[in-house]
């Protein structure tokens, strides 16, 4: 598995979106569902003032493994700042993600054949204290949250080149773990507390290891964490971080030991595929 900086990490606009309407594309030579996305106000807002359309549009080849009853009104992941683009008469203005086999058997057709949606869940013991919004912001270091946790400006920046180094696979949480000794500070300036598991990411994808996650420091309205063994999250497994450059974030040491990152929404909720899929599931 080849490596990535954690800059080209970073510079992908992971966004939760609303899937406002679906409309199968029967015209499509490969069938996909045609999207109207809600994602946050001031994103909109930009969005009418620079294209003169209310919402996002996308297409997602999702038919197979989705009904429009299942993803009518749900929330979705998104990366939102690759260039707009023409999909024939439609142009699409976000990706939406999902998560597909990977190994020697994983042809195009059965990719898409098997590509589920990823949601987000949330970690609150009290669902009405804390709800996931569309246009927040997904990440793994508690300063990607610093101006706020929802997106409020599309860069447009990102290529597929560089988004396709970036690898986020489905593994299973197998335990709740101490974390390891140096390891870098356990609790960040903003308050959040760095949590250590033990995941399984499948064969394909190198087997169990470390994986760590940001929450926010409030116990409150946090489950049980050991209550997550056997759940399925999405994590990036492939950020390689030199020591050197683990001083200018101070959140992310961990990185250096090669440990995954699970991904949050606000330090509040993770990230899960909407049905069950084989460990080490890749997105897409």
């Amino acid at each position: 598995m080849s490596t990535v900086t954690l800059a080209i990490f970073l510079k992908c606009c992971f966004t939760i979106a609303k899937a406002t309407t679906l409309t199968p594309n029967l015209k499509a030579r490969i069938p996909s569902y045609l999207l109207t996305l809600t994602l946050s106000p001031a994103l909109h807002a930009e969005h009418a003032s620079l294209h003169k359309k209310s919402h996002y549009t996308s297409s997602a080849q999702l038919t197979v493994q989705h009904t429009v009853e299942e993803l009518q009104d749900s929330l979705l992941l998104t990366v939102i700042n690759f260039p707009r683009k023409q999909i024939g008469p439609k142009m699409s203005d976000c990706l939406v993600t999902g998560v597909q086999p990977v190994g020697p058997l994983a042809t195009q057709d059965v990719k898409r054949e098997h590509t589920v949606c990823i949601r987000p869940f949330s970690l609150s013991s009290n669902p009405s204290s804390f709800q996931v919004e569309p246009g927040s912001r997904v990440g793994i270091l508690p300063t990607q949250f610093t101006t706020g946790h929802l997106v409020a400006s599309n860069p447009r920046d990102l290529t597929w080149e560089e988004f396709a180094l970036v690898h986020l696979a489905v593994g299973c949480i197998t335990s709740y773990v101490s974390p390891p000794e140096t390891v870098g500070p356990q609790q960040s300036a903003e308050g959040w507390v760095l949590h250590y598991f033990r995941v399984d990411f499948g064969d394909e994808t190198g087997g169990e290891r470390d994986a760590a996650v940001w929450l926010v420091d409030d116990e409150a309205s946090l489950v049980d964490l050991a209550r997550l063994v056997g759940r399925q999250v999405l994590a990036v497994v492939n950020i390689a971080l030199e020591p050197e450059t683990a001083q200018d974030s101070p959140s992310a040491p961990f990185l250096t030991r090669g440990a995954a990152a699970i991904l949050t929404v606000g330090g509040r909720a993770l990230l899960e595929p909407r049905k069950e899929v084989p460990n080490g599931n890749r997105l897409a």
